[in-house]
C-alpha cells in the first residue's frame, strides 16, 4: 500500500544557499514533516553548490531540476555563473544534478502533486500572484494544466513569489526562494489540515509569517 503524504515542507530556488539550506532542512525535519521538497535551481548563488548537493542527498528531499540547473550542466548561459560553482564540486555532485528529473508525482492524502520548477516539464514556464488577463491566456502550459485532470496540486518556483493561487483545477504553490536578497523563506504545507504556512529566513532566525488556508 502507498503511503499517502500528509505534510510536505517545501523549499523554493535554493540559488546555492547552504546555510541557509541546513537550517530549513534542520527546521523542518524537527517538525516531522513526511516529506521535504525542493523546485530546483540549486545552483547560481553566493555559497557552495556541492555543500547543497550534499545536504539535499543525505537529507532525502525530493528534488526537480530548475533552468539554471539545466543551463550550468549545458555549458550555457555561462556569464551567469561565478566560479564558486565549479570550486568542491565532485562527481557525486555532478551525478546528483545530472540525475534530477523536470518532475515528480507526489501522492498525497488529498489527491495527486506535481513538484515541478517552471509550470510541468516546461522549467521556463512562470505564473505569478499577479498575473491577470493576457498574461493568464497567452500562457500555454498554463492553461494545459488548468484543464487537466490529474493534479490537485502543483509545487513549483522558478519566479521567487511566495504564492497559493488556483487556476483550473490545480492549485498551485509557491514557497519563494532561499536567495539571500530576495526575501529568503520557505514552506509547510499541510494536506490534512488544507493550510500553507509560510517561513520568513534570516541569518539568526526562523519566524513564522504568514498562513493561508485552502479548499
Amino acid at each position: 500500500m502507498t503511503h499517502l503524504i500528509e505534510t510536505i515542507g517545501l523549499i523554493g530556488d535554493i540559488h546555492g544557499e547552504n546555510s541557509y539550506l541546513a537550517s530549513v532542512i534542520t527546521f523542518l525535519q524537527s517538525k516531522s514533516v513526511s516529506l521535504i521538497c525542493t523546485a530546483g535551481d540549486i545552483v547560481d548563488g553566493r555559497g557552495s553548490v556541492s555543500d547543497c548537493c550534499r545536504l539535499l542527498r543525505e537529507n532525502d528531499v525530493l528534488a526537480v531540476a530548475g533552468n539554471h540547473d539545466r543551463w550550468f550542466l549545458a555549458g550555457q548561459m555561462t556569464n551567469l555563473f561565478g566560479e564558486q560553482i565549479t570550486q568542491g564540486l565532485t562527481a557525486d555532485d555532478r551525478a546528483f544534478l545530472q540525475g534530477l528529473p523536470r518532475t515528480r508525482e507526489i501522492e498525497t492524502v488529498a489527491g495527486l502533486a506535481l513538484l515541478c520548477h517552471g509550470i510541468g516539464e516546461d522549467d521556463m514556464s512562470r505564473f505569478r500572484p499577479f498575473d491577470e488577463g493576457y498574461a493568464l491566456e497567452a500562457n500555454d502550459k498554463l492553461q494545459e494544466l488548468s484543464r487537466s485532470s490529474r493534479y490537485e496540486y502543483l509545487l513549483c518556483g522558478h519566479t521567487h513569489h511566495r504564492m497559493v493561487r488556483r487556476y483550473g483545477r490545480p492549485l498551485f504553490i509557491n514557497s519563494g526562494t532561499l536567495k539571500y536578497d530576495q526575501e529568503p523563506g520557505f514552506a509547510i504545507v499541510d494536506f490534512v489540515g488544507k493550510e500553507v504556512s509560510f517561513f520568513d529566513l534570516s541569518e539568526v532566525s526562523i519566524e513564522l509569517a504568514d498562513k493561508v488556508s485552502f479548499d
